[in-house]
């Protein structure tokens, strides 16, 4: 039988295994000891490629910013308090593909999730993921690529599963 201080020791153990489990998790297995754990926004270049998504309203096209590193990835738009509309942000996991985890630690800004496999095809969209919230946002199928946009943009411009995203990261010269 545990004594009551091991229990609650226990018991807080308990509570924050998830917390622990969700941080590793997130945005593509955020490595421990990264610059995520500081306050500064991250300012990727805007990649001289435009992100393109063919649409039934036509081509959409988004200024993109690329994280490719682990501690890019870990970072993504926390602590950015503005995000143009025409902005997006492509987390680049290729040539893996794979079931990624995200979430909007330290994120004030709403966003839509686009998850997308290895030809730029896209899977699955999560639509105005909330702020700052811990809750973890799957792909639920496998996935080379995520763009985030500022939340309603995948709505409002007619993004949909099965639409092709082009960008020389996911398809090379792209046609």
């Amino acid at each position: 039988m545990l004594t009551r201080p091991v229990y609650v020791i226990f018991l807080s153990l308990l509570w924050l295994m998830p917390a622990f489990a969700g941080r590793a998790l997130a945005q593509g297995n955020m490595v421990s000891g990264s610059s995520a754990d500081n306050n500064t926004p991250m300012a990727l270049p805007v990649d001289k490629a435009p992100l393109i998504v063919a649409t039934n309203k036509g081509r959409q096209i988004f200024a993109a910013e690329i994280a490719r590193s682990d501690d890019e990835k870990a970072r993504g738009l926390m602590y950015r308090r503005q995000f143009p509309e025409n902005r997006a942000m492509m987390f680049v996991f290729a040539p893996e593909e794979r079931v990624v985890t995200m979430w909007m630690d330290n994120t004030p800004l709403p966003l839509d999730m686009i998850f997308a496999d290895k030809q730029g095809k896209i899977v699955y969209i999560y639509e105005h993921a909330e702020p700052f919230s811990h809750k973890l946002i799957s792909s639920l199928h496998p996935v080379s690529y995520v763009v985030e946009l500022r939340a309603g943009q995948a709505r409002a411009r007619g993004i949909k599963a099965g639409q092709k995203m082009l960008h020389p990261a996911i398809c090379g010269e792209c046609k």
